[in-house]
C-alpha cells in the first residue's frame, strides 16, 4: 500500500509521454506492465531493500523520465550560439526534475547551461554551453543516475545473498550472475550499441569455450579418458581486437583496442568519427596508408582505405559492417563538475551516496561515474 501511494504521487504518465521512451514501441501484446512493476517491487522488498530506498529509486527513476523531456535552445537567433537556456514550454519538466532529484531549481538549470572547470589553484570557471553540449550534458546525468542506481542495486542484491560468507571483497560484490540466451545483433545500420552487445556475446561464446571445450578437455586428460579431440573456433583474438591483448610478442607492446582507441579519440582536441575510424584502419587493418603488410593487424578487422565511415569486424556468428557515424558523441558521457556538485548537494540519500565529496571519491566505486 505504501508503494501503491508512492506511484500515485509520483504521477507517472504513460512511456508515450517521455522522450526516453517513447523512441520506439511502448507496450508489448500479452505483457502486463503493472504486474511486472509489482513482482519487481516485492523482488525488492525480499532482497532487503529498506522502504526508504525503494521509494528514493523510485523517485530518482521518475526525475530520469522528466529529466529527457528538459529541452535546451540556443539563446538569441543564432543557432550556432555558444549559450543556451531551457526552453520556456520545459520549465515545468524541470521543476519536477528538481523537486523529485530534491535540489534547487535554479542550481539544476545552471548546471544544465554551463559547465564548471577547475584550475590548478582549485580555482573554478564557469563555461556556458551550446544548445548542443547541453542535451549532451543532460544527456549524461541522466545515464550516470541510471547506471549508478544499477550498480547499488547489483552489490545491494550480492551483499544480500552473501550474508555469513566471509572474506568477500568490495569487487566481487559488484557481479550478479544472469542467464541471458546470446542476441547476437546485425541489421542494415549496425553502430556503437551493436558493437557493444555483439561484444557481450563475443565474451558469452569465450566462456562456453572455456568451461565446455578447454576445461573439460583439460580435465578428460588429467584423468588418463581418451575423449579425442573436439575442433572448436576459439575466439580470443576476436576479442583482442575489441577488448586488448596482452603485450605482442613480436613487438613487446601492447596494441591499443578498438575500444581504447575510441576512449583515447574522444578526449583528444576536436575529435571526428572520420578520424576514429583511421586510427583504427591504421593500427589493425591488413592495409594502411602507409604499408600492405601492416605487423599489428588483426585478421578478424577489414576496412577499405578510402572508407570514411565503415569498417568491419568478422565476429564468431559472421561478418558485421560498423558505422561510426556516431561514435565519438555516444561514447561521451562525461557528468561535469558542476552536475556533480549538484547532486553531492541533493537531499535525496542514495544520490548524495553515489556522487560523494571530491575527498572520498578517489577511493568510491562509482566515482567513475
Amino acid at each position: 500500500s505504501d508503494i501503491k501511494t508512492l506511484v500515485e504521487e509520483l504521477k507517472v504518465s504513460p512511456a508515450s509521454a517521455y522522450h526516453y521512451t517513447n523512441q520506439g514501441t511502448t507496450g508489448i501484446e500479452g505483457f502486463d506492465d503493472g504486474e511486472e512493476f509489482l513482482h519487481t517491487m516485492a523482488a525488492m522488498e525480499q532482497c532487503g531493500l529498506p522502504l526508504e530506498k525503494t521509494k528514493d529509486i523510485l523517485e530518482a527513476l521518475t526525475a530520469i523520465l522528466h529529466l529527457g523531456n528538459v529541452n535546451l535552445e540556443s539563446k538569441g537567433s543564432d543557432s550556432s550560439s555558444p549559450m543556451c537556456s531551457v526552453r520556456e514550454d520545459c520549465v515545468a519538466e524541470l521543476l519536477k526534475v528538481a523537486r523529485l532529484l530534491r535540489v534547487p531549481e535554479e542550481k539544476l538549470r545552471f548546471a544544465l547551461e554551463n559547465r564548471t572547470l577547475k584550475g590548478k589553484l582549485k580555482k573554478k570557471t564557469e563555461i556556458p554551453l551550446s544548445a548542443v553540449e547541453g542535451t549532451r550534458a543532460r544527456d549524461a546525468l541522466a545515464k550516470a543516475i541510471y547506471s549508478g542506481i544499477f550498480d547499488w542495486l547489483v552489490g545491494t542484491i550480492n551483499k544480500q545473498f552473501s550474508k555469513g560468507r566471509k572474506g568477500r571483497s568490495f569487487d566481487m560484490l559488484l557481479n550478479v550472475g544472469i542467464l541471458d540466451v546470446f542476441g547476437f545483433e546485425v541489421f542494415g545500420n549496425n553502430s556503437l550499441e551493436q558493437l557493444f552487445i555483439n561484444y557481450a556475446n563475443e565474451k558469452l561464446q569465450q566462456f562456453f569455450n572455456q568451461y565446455v571445450f578447454k576445461s573439460e578437455q583439460g580435465l578428460y586428460a588429467e584423468e588418463g579418458i581418451d575423449v579425442g579431440f573436439v575442433r572448436f573456433r576459439d575466439n580470443q583474438e576476436c576479442l583482442d581486437l575489441i577488448e586488448g591483448a596482452a603485450k605482442k610478442r613480436s613487438f613487446g607492446v601492447k596494441i591499443p583496442s578498438l575500444l581504447k582507441i575510441l576512449d583515447e579519440c574522444v578526449v583528444m582536441p576536436k575529435p571526428t568519427d572520420e578520424k576514429l575510424l583511421r586510427r583504427f584502419i591504421e593500427t589493425h587493418n591488413l592495409i594502411t596508408s602507409t604499408t600492405s603488410k601492416n605487423p599489428t593487424a588483426n585478421k578478424h578487422f577489414s576496412a577499405k582505405r578510402s572508407s570514411k565511415h565503415t569498417f568491419v569486424i568478422k565476429h564468431y556468428s559472421g561478418d558485421v559492417a560498423y558505422n561510426v557515424t556516431g561514435f565519438i558523441v555516444k561514447n561521451k558521457d562525461h557528468v561535469h563538475l558542476s552536475l556533480k556538485d549538484l547532486l553531492r548537494a541533493s537531499e535525496l540519500s542514495i544520490l548524495s551516496g553515489l556522487f560523494p565529496p571530491e575527498a572520498e571519491a578517489k577511493n568510491d566505486p562509482f566515482a567513475k561515474i
